[in-house]
């Protein structure tokens, strides 16, 4: 489940906006920006919708 949301939060995020990111599934920013280290989030990643 936490994949969807993230992959979700992940678009989110690609957008610049980490604070409602963070907020969708009621994490921290602060545990946002380490999810986005440990998977290894690129900050100019792409969305695809195919």
């Amino acid at each position: 489940m936490f994949q969807g949301i993230f992959s979700i939060s992940c678009f989110q995020y690609c957008s610049g906006y980490r604070a409602k990111t963070a907020e969708y599934p009621g994490i921290s920013r602060r545990c946002l920006q380490y999810r986005i280290k440990e998977y290894h989030i690129s900050s100019q990643c792409h969305y695809d919708e195919s």
